[in-house]
């Protein structure tokens, strides 16, 4: 990964990010159940360049709803890591999975 950032955060986006970014670090899981506009997709992208940064992941999978699967592909692939985005709806049907492996 480069040390250039894929995506910058708001103010208002920095503390939740942080928190996500601890949970996953030492719980292994976190849930971002934020407002829907309030830029989830961008604190996602920012907790895995961090994790990926600090050399805790080097692959992803991602579930994200239906109209936003482009996108995250996009996003994911600019990082840098092997990874699967799903939306629900394939995820649900089993079927057009978008994978990289690096």
């Amino acid at each position: 990964m480069s040390n250039k950032r894929v995506v910058t955060l708001l103010p208002t986006q920095v503390g939740n990010s942080k928190r996500l970014l601890y949970k996953i670090k030492y719980m292994r899981i976190a849930i971002n159940k934020s407002e829907t506009g309030s830029g989830k997709t961008y604190e996602s992208i920012y907790i895995l360049e961090e994790l990926v940064a600090a050399r805790l992941c080097n692959k992803v999978i991602c579930i994200v709803p239906d109209g936003v699967t482009n996108s995250w592909v996009s996003f994911v692939d600019k990082v840098g890591i092997s990874y699967g985005v799903y939306s629900h709806t394939q995820i649900s049907n089993a079927t057009d999975f978008t994978e990289k492996t690096m």
